[in-house]
């Protein structure tokens, strides 16, 4: 009926129901809205889309995550300027990353150690774009990933492998090995899940100590290079 539930940690805003405190055991309505579409959970912010594209935000803001041009905290959602249409939302450490439906890419948050691809460690509080036309992306505690012609790049920490090859930061997207990317693309702590276009999924980075069988290789080896799983 288009309302907007949520339930689990209010700390720092999370469920957008206005509170800061206390644990929410099962769900709560956000607002009186029924025009909602789409939402999206990030670890510590919120994001949800209005059926007339209008993006909204909630939570943890401390680097400029929810697109407000400050680092105010957030316990009830706030608009994000522009149309958003159909817009997928990702995130991972203090940062945040919009996929359009006409392709564009864009990103905000912390910078640090290369984290939002915009060949800086910069810190943005408003959404800047990443050149190019993108297909698909994802992210992980500490990278970001998209895929543009089939090509999957990565950028940002490059510990434990999660950009493959090597652990180098990068700070623009590093072009990873491969053709025939554009499926979904899901990035942990050290490594990452990628699907190509046939629907083959694939893996890299580091499975062990807490992070084992991550990977689903039925090990808990590093992968320097994406391996099928």
């Amino acid at each position: 009926d288009g309302t907007l539930w949520g339930a689990g940690s209010t700390m720092f805003g999370m469920l957008g129901n206005n509170t800061g405190s206390g644990d929410q055991s099962s769900p709560v309505q956000i607002g009186t809205s029924t025009d909602w579409s789409k939402c999206f959970g990030l670890e510590l912010n919120s994001f949800a889309l209005k059926t007339g594209g209008e993006l909204y935000a909630w939570g943890n803001n401390n680097t400029g995550q929810c697109g407000q041009n400050n680092t105010t905290r957030y316990s009830a959602p706030v608009q994000i300027p522009g149309d958003w249409t159909d817009c997928d939302v990702k995130g991972g450490y203090r940062r945040t990353q919009i996929l359009k439906a006409d392709g564009t890419l864009w990103v905000m948050g912390d910078g640090g150690n290369g984290r939002l691809g915009t060949n800086q460690d910069a810190q943005y509080s408003s959404p800047k774009q990443l050149p190019g036309t993108w297909t698909s992306h994802g992210t992980g505690s500490n990278q970001g990933y998209g895929v543009k012609g089939g090509t999957l790049y990565g950028w940002g920490r490059g510990q434990g492998y999660a950009l493959s090859d090597d652990q180098s930061d990068y700070s623009s997207p590093k072009e990873m090995p491969g053709t025939g990317w554009g499926g979904q693309i899901a990035g942990m702590g050290y490594g990452a899940l990628a699907i190509r276009t046939n629907g083959s999924l694939w893996a890299w980075g580091t499975q062990q100590n807490d992070r084992q069988g991550t990977l689903g290789q039925n090990n808990t080896s590093t992968y320097t290079s994406i391996q099928p799983v």
